[in-house]
């Protein structure tokens, strides 16, 4: 027979081992559970930070396609002109809106250019043009050129634009050119 000793631990063995063992599972339960209520929170703080980063490339591509609906493009047949007075006038270095030619001047025929009096109308200027004297125009794969002079009456849907230097002129001869501009309305 086992001694008195002998049996207070093998009944302890038996009682405190299996508690034991219960108190490390659920410690290493709860250890598991906290790493991942931890792993859990990292993803919903990174969740959270794609999200607000795709709200602002939104916000973007919605400004920036309010940008392109307000862009008016127009295909046109381009030539060059120069300062003589038998390209243009009697005041050669003059445009019709008043300003001296430089780097830069576009003249448009008069149906693109808006009619802003009734005399303009008269002269044959467009009541619905599309562009208006000072307007900055992109001519693509050329330059931004602003709008100060005017075609003869004969031209319609077409871009004249000043050179300085008429061989420059002659070598652009006659183009197809597409005009990009920003309409407000």
């Amino acid at each position: 027979m086992k001694s008195n000793k002998q049996l207070r631990w093998s009944v302890l063995g038996v009682l405190i081992v299996p508690v034991l063992l219960f108190g490390l599972l659920l410690y290493a339960a709860k250890s598991d559970y906290a790493k991942e209520l931890r792993t859990l929170a990292n993803q919903k703080a990174e969740l959270q930070q794609t999200v607000d980063s795709l709200r602002t490339v939104a916000t973007q591509i919605e400004d920036d396609i309010s940008t392109v609906s307000k862009i008016q493009i127009s295909r046109i047949v381009a030539t060059a002109y120069n300062s003589f007075t038998w390209q243009t006038n009697n005041d050669p270095f003059t445009t019709s809106s008043g300003k001296k030619v430089q780097d830069g001047t576009l003249a448009l025929s008069r149906d693109m250019i808006q009619a802003e009096s009734d005399l303009m109308h008269r002269m044959g200027f467009n009541p619905t043009g599309a562009y208006a004297y000072g307007d900055t125009v992109y001519v693509v794969y050329v330059k931004p050129m602003v709008v100060h002079d005017t075609m003869n009456r004969r031209y319609q849907n077409r871009a004249d634009i000043w050179l300085e230097d008429y061989k420059t002129a002659l070598q652009w001869g006659r183009r197809n050119v597409f005009l990009a501009s920003r309409s407000d309305s």
